[in-house]
């Protein structure tokens, strides 16, 4: 065979290889993964960026939807994270627009409906004048990492104690009869120490998801001693009035997905898909990943379990 003979026929082995693989990765994916792949190859085919960033901006009685992602043109176009298409504008035409109207209100060119619409002009742009020079001050002298720093502590400081408080039982038997279930073990009670990987799971479930920097803080505050053990439970350095109130609505969030999932199955399918619902129901603070692919216990120690440590 010619060299161009055998590099024809190479291509042609490695399409037909890249089918079977595509095929073979699509009939393991649930409907949602394949919609959700679908659409972004759809994205990158057609140029429409996907805004990756979603919030919202209140000023006076108004509110601003945001998104942010790669969006470069004046007027643009973008997918959602759920995948429909909308339109906006970038955020810096907005000032440029009040102006417009501001400068139109002053040579008399409005009528009174228009005017509603340059008073509005007008607090939208005083509320960006006084956020801006916080903002642009902050950047000068690098203290916006300091404020955020400190806008965390203040959630930090509605949710935990300094020092913990006496002992009492926070956590519902219940929530570990559900994870003995779901795991597939025999329950004998409370009153028999759990296999190590329930603290982990624990941890996950409940700390990783209670409030932004959480868990971190109490790993500092309620470190492991040199034999592993710790000064307390995670629960007694939460406060009275906003941390104990806060993970008991949150458990029994958890125990009500918990009451739902089944466990009829193989064990390692029940306790993904458990943990599917908790991930959309109860995100990690500050993790938008959505990660199941636990494969045992020890896996899950050395990966989501660890996770959850370090987040």
């Amino acid at each position: 065979m010619s060299k161009t003979e055998i590099s024809k026929a190479a291509k042609t082995l490695s399409k037909l290889g890249a089918s079977k693989g595509g095929l073979a990765r699509a009939q393991t994916m649930t409907p949602e993964q394949r919609k959700e792949v679908a659409q972004k190859a759809a994205n990158i085919r057609w140029g429409v960026p996907i805004a990756d960033h979603v919030g919202e901006i209140h000023i006076g009685d108004m509110q601003f939807p945001c998104h942010l992602g790669d969006l470069q043109s004046i007027a643009v176009k973008y997918r959602t994270k759920k995948g429909s298409l909308a339109h906006g504008i970038k955020a810096e035409i907005i000032p440029k627009i009040c102006e417009v109207w501001l400068d139109a209100d002053k040579h008399g060119r409005l009528g009174s409906r228009q005017k509603q619409i340059a008073q509005k002009a007008d607090i939208v742009i005083r509320n960006l004048a006084h956020v801006g020079i916080i903002a642009l001050i902050d950047e000068a002298t690098g203290y916006q990492e300091v404020r955020d720093r400190h806008a965390l502590q203040e959630i930090l400081d509605k949710y935990l104690r300094k020092e913990f408080a006496a002992w009492a039982k926070c956590f519902p038997e219940e929530f570990y009869w559900h994870i003995y279930r779901l795991r597939h073990w025999p329950w004998r009670g409370r009153k028999v120490n759990p296999p190590q990987i329930v603290a982990h799971y624990t941890k996950d479930l409940v700390y990783a998801r209670l409030a932004p920097g959480i868990l971190q803080e109490l790993e500092i505050r309620n470190p492991k001693d040199a034999r592993g053990y710790r000064m307390a439970a995670h629960h007694q350095f939460l406060t009275e009035d906003i941390g104990h109130p806060k993970l008991a609505q949150h458990l029994y969030g958890i125990i009500g997905l918990m009451r739902i999932a089944d466990e009829a199955g193989e064990v390692t399918t029940v306790w993904d898909n458990f943990m599917r619902m908790v991930d959309r129901a109860y995100p990690r603070r500050g993790d938008t990943l959505q990660l199941d692919l636990f494969q045992n216990d020890e896996f899950y120690m050395l990966t989501q379990g660890a996770m959850a440590i370090a987040k």
